[in-house]
């Protein structure tokens, strides 16, 4: 037996270092959402082009902190959002 599963494709103009305002239109979205799964851009949560904001250890811990905002809301769906995550002196982007 099989059942359907809903999925959004979120396409939102994300602002760059609005870390907070970006965290506050993800759960918005999220919770206004039918949808079991949305799927967020690559950089939601820092905005398209970060650029030398990926290199600040206040800005990465922005970051954290944020996800950690999301993964602690009680959504009723799940999420997939795009963050730069620090691996050494290597920034990389991931999914969450």
């Amino acid at each position: 037996m099989s059942s359907a599963v809903s999925i959004t494709l979120v396409q939102q103009p994300f602002i760059v270092a609005a870390v907070a305002q970006n965290t506050a239109k993800v759960l918005e979205i999220a919770t206004g959402s039918q949808s079991d799964l949305l799927l967020f851009p690559e950089l939601t949560l820092t905005g398209y082009p970060p650029e030398d904001l990926l290199l600040r250890g206040d800005f990465q811990l922005l970051v954290e902190q944020s996800l950690q905002q999301i993964c602690a809301a009680k959504l009723p769906n799940t999420l997939v959002v795009g963050h730069p995550w620090r691996d050494g002196e290597a920034c990389i982007t991931l999914l969450l």
